[in-house]
């Protein structure tokens, strides 16, 4: 366990949604603009993206993980706006990868069984059979590319979005070298953070898949979904910018000693001359 992550850290992160007389009435703002992101679309969601920002602001600053007071909501829109313009970069690349080599499949294969129809020309089956497998392998190798790429761009968002949140800029974002050098000075506090947010959201998905082998929970699945989801974004942000902090400490090194003063010297006697 890494001094970022001791058992102490890790009780906070998962305590502190609920810790404090205000938490609850904080976390269930959080959740119904969740709620109401499916009716809205971007803007409620921008907001929960802003709140998880200023708490890995507060995080990084040397706070005690707590939730913060629903405050000052043109920040919020603010800092939710500049982590979506950066997870749109960082991610981009791969879904669009995923988007176009579907677009590309479903108009390859859909030419291809027009040609199958057709008996005036010979050539028309094989080059049926062509498109076809075609459209297959072009999906097969952009889903495999997309996910590779939004792999490369996810795995590093977080402390792109933590180092955005200390420098309180859109473009520290984008500053690999620097925000490179302060995950480098604490990767394992990093691929701890990764681990347990990993395996959070693995827990919420296998409660999701349990819960749509019952009647009753498969028509509300969703909306159950909607609390956890913001749970993990809470303690996420907190282990994150704990890594982040961490390293920036590592990256700045103990501070250097004061020099002793000098001593005085005594005074001379009379006789001395």
């Amino acid at each position: 366990m890494t001094d970022s992550f001791s058992t102490r850290s890790l009780r906070a992160a998962f305590k502190y949604p609920f810790q404090s007389p205000e938490a609850p009435g904080r976390f269930i703002v959080g959740a119904a603009l969740l709620l109401l992101s499916l009716f809205i679309p971007v803007v409620p969601a921008l907001f929960v993206w802003g709140y998880v920002v200023r708490v890995m602001r507060q995080t990084i600053h040397g706070e005690e993980p707590a939730l913060p007071e629903w405050k000052n909501w043109s920040q919020l829109g603010a800092d939710g706006l500049r982590s979506l313009v950066a997870a749109a970069v960082y991610l981009g690349p791969g879904l669009a990868t995923m988007l176009c080599g579907w677009v590309l499949y479903l108009f390859l294969y859909l030419g291809g069984f027009s040609l199958i129809g057709q008996t005036r020309h010979a050539t028309a089956p094989g080059l049926a059979v062509v498109l076809i497998v075609g459209a297959v392998a072009v999906l097969f190798l952009s889903l495999f590319a997309g996910w590779l790429l939004t792999l490369l761009g996810g795995v590093p968002l977080p402390a792109a979005l933590a180092h955005m949140a200390a420098r309180e800029r859109l473009g520290a974002a984008f500053n690999v070298f620097e925000w490179g050098a302060i995950l480098a000075a604490d990767k394992w506090g990093y691929l701890i953070a990764w681990v347990v947010t990993l395996g959070l959201a693995s827990l919420l998905y296998c409660a999701l898949l349990l819960a749509y082998f019952t009647i009753v929970l498969m028509c509300v699945a969703g909306l159950i979904a909607l609390p956890f989801g913001f749970y993990l974004l809470l303690v996420a942000a907190v282990l994150f910018s704990q890594a982040y902090r961490e390293g920036a400490a590592r990256l700045k090194g103990p501070a250097p000693a004061q020099p002793l003063e000098p001593a005085s010297e005594p005074p001379a006697a009379e006789g001395d001359a």
